[in-house]
């Protein structure tokens, strides 16, 4: 955005207000849709899922409030800017649905899998497009060398975790290509589960996107957009509010994890607030690790971030790309959040948290009333 804190002119911002809570609304309602008609656990009771709307470009608009703190992360837009750079906005159609996992975008284990759809006006197969509505759900099992996939703790390369999907077609305008779901169930311990989630995650992922296209039809696309453009906006004036208070200078906290053949693995951060920005540096992370406990950068190192610094910024508002519009993160290349593609990461969810608290305690230096 070319000015930091400029929300868009429109006539009525009552109207943008309600649309706002309208669009808000979507992703709730499919969550609580895929909560009750998935098969497998994970979902049902421990609501391994995200539901959102993501911009044409790939930024978060809204997210079902539901999802687990790793989802706020954005791992919904990542898989969108995937399948743009993979397929081309041109070549994703009304009616088109994409599966993707792919480690070194995602960067999570392999169970993570984004669903997402355009969404065009008026439903044209290439009509302007607004978006894209996405579901993400944690397969229960997707082969590699122990069930559920992402449970074993010898895997020495990602291969060795399961079926990789990078960012293939589903649906192709309309029509489901059966041979994808074969595959999927083929490469699954427990087919019956993945399927039933599979067709909950696809239904919810073409009835948010049909119940955005009706929202557009009753408000008018120009208001929709208006009212995306203030969202953001919006987050991200809450966020700078925030970060104009923090205290100036280099926080650092440091933490470790017990890693691999009892070597210890540390973590240290350091935390700048300072021209309306907040940095998180992360070159201070131990090296990649050679078993499972590792993470590729935007499900590792970016993610962690993300999660610390939305607890910090604006923890009670809805989740959106505004809420890190103004923070950076750095990280060399080959630490255990920002592994190589090749690397396992069967074990991502596991190391991900204490880096977080680490970052959390840092920005607490820099933010002490938050």
């Amino acid at each position: 955005m070319s000015d930091a804190l400029a929300l868009p002119e429109v006539a009525d911002p009552i109207e943008i207000e309600i649309l706002r809570h309208e669009i808000l609304s979507i992703p709730n309602q499919i969550e609580r849709n895929i909560e009750r008609s998935a098969f497998s656990p994970l979902v049902q009771e421990y609501k391994d899922y995200s539901v959102g709307l993501v911009d044409a470009e790939g930024a978060l608009v809204a997210q079902s409030r539901g999802s687990l703190p790793i989802f706020v992360a954005n791992a919904l837009g990542t898989g969108v800017r995937e399948a743009l750079s993979v397929h081309g906005a041109e070549n994703l159609r009304h009616g088109d649905a994409v599966l993707t996992n792919s480690p070194a975008t995602l960067g999570q284990h392999l169970n993570n899998v984004v669903l997402l759809t355009p969404v065009r006006e008026g439903g044209a197969a290439n009509g302007p497009l607004l978006g894209f509505f996405c579901v993400l759900v944690h397969w229960i099992d997707v082969g590699g060398s122990t069930p559920g996939s992402c449970t074993g703790t010898e895997t020495t390369d990602v291969w060795q975790e399961g079926l990789q999907l990078p960012c293939i077609r589903l649906i192709d305008q309309g029509r489901r290509l059966e041979d994808i779901f074969r595959l999927c169930a083929a490469n699954s311990r427990f087919p019956r589960l993945l399927l039933g989630d599979l067709e909950a995650q696809l239904a919810g992922c073409l009835l948010g996107r049909d119940l955005m296209l009706a929202v557009m039809g009753r408000r008018g696309v120009a208001l929709v957009r208006a009212a995306l453009t203030t969202m953001r906006a919006q987050a991200k004036a809450a966020a700078a509010a925030v970060i104009a208070k923090a205290r100036p200078g280099t926080h650092v906290a440091e933490s470790f994890l017990d890693g691999e053949k009892g070597v210890r693995v540390p973590i240290r951060v350091a935390v700048r607030a300072e021209g309306g920005r907040v940095q998180v540096d992360l070159s201070g992370l131990g090296p990649q690790m050679a078993g499972p406990s590792n993470a590729g950068r935007n499900g590792g190192a970016v993610a962690a971030a993300r999660i610390a610094a939305k607890y910090v910024l604006t923890p009670q508002e809805p989740v959106n790309q505004g809420d890190f519009d103004l923070l950076d993160v750095d990280v060399p290349d080959g630490t255990f959040l920002s592994a190589s593609a090749d690397a396992p990461i069967g074990g991502s969810g596991n190391t991900i948290p204490t880096a977080v608290d680490t970052i959390l305690k840092a920005l607490g230096e820099a933010m002490p009333g938050k």
